[in-house]
């Protein structure tokens, strides 16, 4: 009997509630977008472990809230349906990005994170898919050719999207967007999560208080 050991968690859910305040961002966010490396348009102006640089950065906009609440609303229900603990959830940081037909995002990581998602505000014709890529990909081993795929032998899993999808993950997770013929734009809103042990902040309060 095989035994799937160490599955990744990757959370998906459709939610429109913050499609229009998500337009209102993109519309803000216009005149800071810049081209990446590889062609599509972004606010993110540089990426290094546990810090990014920004453009435009919404976080601090009142504005903002009901959609960092949204995100923390759903990072709760990863957590819940993962079992795990609770934790204070933290909305790091918060970029957009515009891809068009014949565009792609290169493999990365999100290093230095707990979790890392995606919004999908826009999602026209095949543009949808998001690449996963196991973290044992590359790493000195056989590779086994296979009859047929199951989640035990696989090295990489695209999932779709559509508007008002939600995506959750490890952001060690490797992952990756293909080059796709579509009309339109693809508009997406990318974050990072920072978790943190509630009892250690009730702690580190406490201490601070008896100081």
């Amino acid at each position: 009997m095989i035994h799937n050991l160490f599955p990744t968690a990757v959370y998906m859910e459709k939610d429109l509630s913050q499609i229009d305040l998500s337009l209102d961002l993109f519309n803000q966010a216009g005149p800071y977008f810049a081209k990446a490396e590889s062609g599509f348009e972004t606010t993110l102006e540089n990426y290094s472990p546990a810090t990014c640089s920004v453009s435009w950065d919404p976080i601090p906009l009142k504005k903002t809230r009901p959609f960092l609440d949204f995100v923390k609303q759903h990072v709760s229900r990863f957590l819940s349906e993962g079992r795990y603990k609770n934790y204070d959830i933290t909305v790091a940081n918060m970029w957009f990005n515009k891809m068009t037909s014949g565009l792609n995002h290169p493999m990365h990581t999100h290093y230095g994170y707990s979790l890392s998602g995606t919004y999908y505000v826009a999602v026209p014709g095949t543009s949808g898919k998001i690449m996963f890529h196991s973290p044992y990909d590359g790493a000195y081993h056989q590779k086994l050719d296979t009859e047929e795929f199951h989640p035990h032998n696989s090295y990489t899993w695209w999932m779709g999207t559509e508007v008002g999808t939600i995506a959750l993950f490890p952001s060690y997770l490797r992952h990756s967007v293909p080059a796709e013929q579509f009309d339109g734009t693809r508009l997406s809103i990318a974050f990072d999560i920072i978790l943190r042990p509630i009892k250690q902040l009730v702690a580190t309060a406490s201490t601070s208080t008896t100081a």
